[in-house]
């Protein structure tokens, strides 16, 4: 059983409508049963890129900071 969880453009899950966009897309490419691992590696990757982001902005204003102190602090 799928979880249809996703809300929809229009406010609905697809619990409460009769399926899902990405449940036909899915099913016409017989992934389906792969659902699951698509939203958890979607949702792992999407943090890792949430992470590097940050972690690259920090980098770069460190580096700004660095660059622009003034002579012998």
């Amino acid at each position: 059983m799928r979880a249809l969880e996703l809300m929809r453009l229009g406010g609905a899950t697809g619990r409460e409508v009769e399926g899902h966009d990405w449940e036909a897309i899915l099913r016409t490419l017989g992934w389906l049963e792969y659902d699951r691992l698509f939203g958890q590696t979607t949702h792992v990757l999407g943090v890792a890129v949430l992470v590097g982001a940050l972690v690259w902005g920090a980098r770069r204003l460190r580096a700004g900071w660095i660059a622009h102190a003034p002579a012998g602090v």
